[in-house]
């Protein structure tokens, strides 16, 4: 009898496995294939993501606009409180760096401007360099982004003025809040000059301290508010030390910025001059930057 039912489930295996395979629906485990000598081999366990490799190199590029004041709509024109109209101009600066680690970064940076003056020419500033450390300090309330530049006389008006260096330090602060929508920051800037005689006609700038907070609130997909500021001082060298005089007229700026894909963004804003707050005497401001 049992040879009998050996023999009867030998006859119907292969039905029953022709059944399992026609049956709709069913799965059949692959148990991987035999190696020579016959055994199985183990089941490979699927390839870890791979993470994309970092590129130590950095580059970006930033351009900005200052036009006329809502009172006097010429575009090649602009104007700062209790100052003439003159030629507005189009400001230039590209970066390229290398990141020698994941934190420091160091690079160059070209400046420039295109004055809309029909009798002036494009211009290229001093050359800087420049080293960054991102993350210097970070906690859950702040992240602090350090950066040193030394900016070099390298043309013609810098050599006749008797230029001779200049180091400029920025402090970035993010500040890091529970405010869904809203984003908080400040750069803190100290800029000392250098010169061979900072004593002749009426001395040199030689000091200059600015802090400019930077303010954003969401507002739809890939638009935001910006609301961003400068608020600056310069020293003459001829004056007593703590003497600060005013340096450009300080202005706060407001305006949506608007992100084009992960390398490209664009703000457009009304520049109000604290020196003289109003919609007639605000200036129309825009810029373009991009980092890749």
């Amino acid at each position: 009898m049992r040879t009998t039912l050996f023999a009867s489930l030998f006859l119907w295996l292969p039905l029953v496995g022709s059944a399992i395979a026609q049956t709709p629906g069913t799965f059949i485990p692959d148990m991987g294939e035999e190696t020579a000598d016959g055994s199985t081999p183990a089941v490979k366990a699927p390839p870890a993501p791979v993470a994309p490799e970092f590129n130590p190199w950095k580059l970006s590029f930033f351009a900005e606009y200052q036009g006329p004041t809502l009172g006097n709509l010429n575009f090649s024109q602009t104007q700062t409180p209790n100052t003439a109209s003159s030629y507005s101009e189009l400001d230039y600066a590209l970066k390229v760096g290398y990141a020698i680690s994941k934190y420091v970064t160091l690079g160059i940076q070209e400046r420039a401007y295109y004055p809309f003056d029909p009798t002036a020419n494009f211009t290229i500033l001093d050359q800087r360099a420049y080293v960054q450390w991102n993350h210097m300090i970070e906690t859950s309330d702040i992240d602090l982004t350090g950066k040193l530049t030394g900016e070099f006389p390298t043309t013609s008006v810098s050599r006749a003025a008797g230029k001779i260096i200049a180091f400029k330090i920025d402090a970035n602060v993010d500040l890091k809040t529970s405010l869904r929508g809203w984003s908080f920051s400040f750069d803190v800037m100290l800029k000392n000059t250098f010169f061979n005689d900072p004593v002749s006609n009426g001395g040199s700038n030689d000091i200059a301290l600015a802090i400019y907070p930077y303010i954003t609130l969401d507002m739809i997909t890939d638009v935001q508010l910006l609301f961003e500021a400068s608020f600056d001082a310069v020293h003459n060298y001829n004056d007593n030390f703590y003497n600060y005089q005013s340096g450009d007229f300080d202005y706060f700026d407001v305006g949506p910025l608007f992100t084009i894909g992960p390398h490209i963004n664009t703000n457009v804003a009304l520049r109000f001059f604290t020196d003289q707050i109003s919609f007639n005497s605000a200036a129309i401001y825009a810029n373009i930057g991009v980092a890749l």
